[in-house]
């Protein structure tokens, strides 16, 4: 039972540094469009403290990569139907 106490505070830190890297790399997306790499790197040993190349650090900028490219296209398809419902509107 003691392990259960003392992993609740860790899980609690895992899923808050998860929360503050979603949150710094969609700042980072509306900042700028298309970053190096290194600033996935910075922001990934920033948050998380994982050595450079490291097995944690890569999974990380895998995860970075793939969101990043969730939110542009997200950004993208939300642009596109802005643009159409505007045509629609003066097509009326």
């Amino acid at each position: 039972m003691a392990t259960g106490v003392i992993q609740m505070p860790k899980q609690k830190d895992k899923m808050k540094s998860n929360q503050d890297f979603l949150e710094e790399l969609k700042c980072l997306f509306l900042r700028v469009q298309n970053p190096k790499k290194s600033a996935f790197e910075d922001l990934v040993q920033q948050i998380f403290g994982y050595d450079l190349n490291s097995a944690e650090e890569i999974n990380w900028l895998r995860t970075a990569n793939r969101n990043f490219s969730d939110f542009c296209n997200k950004f993208l398809d939300n642009v596109e139907k802005t643009v159409n419902m505007l045509k629609e509107k003066r097509a009326k």
